[in-house]
């Protein structure tokens, strides 16, 4: 079972990385936003939040597609256990009918 676990845990760990990464960048361009004197206030909030809501979709579709796959794996692993009780569960109900 821990084998069926390992891809969905990696996906998970580079899930997690890629969320650093844009947190990284959401930083980055915060400041070099407010280093421009250049753009007025409103301008640059605009510019901001412009770039939030692009990275904020880019990390949605990357977290949905993560989730589909997580699923997917949950799937399957769980058609593998129930092919597995399927013996257990044939002698424990016929137990139980006796």
């Amino acid at each position: 079972m821990n084998n069926e676990i390992a891809p969905v845990l990696d996906m998970l760990e580079e899930l997690k990385q890629e969320c650093k990464a844009i947190s990284k960048a959401q930083t980055e361009l915060r400041t070099t936003l407010a280093k421009q004197p250049t753009c007025t206030k409103a301008e640059r909030t605009t510019t901001q939040e412009t770039v939030q809501i692009h990275l904020s979709k880019e990390t949605q579709a990357k977290i949905k597609e993560h989730q589909l796959f997580v699923l997917e794996a949950l799937s399957q692993s769980n058609k593998r256990l129930d092919r597995s009780l399927k013996p257990y569960n044939n002698l424990s109900a016929s137990n139980r009918s006796s």
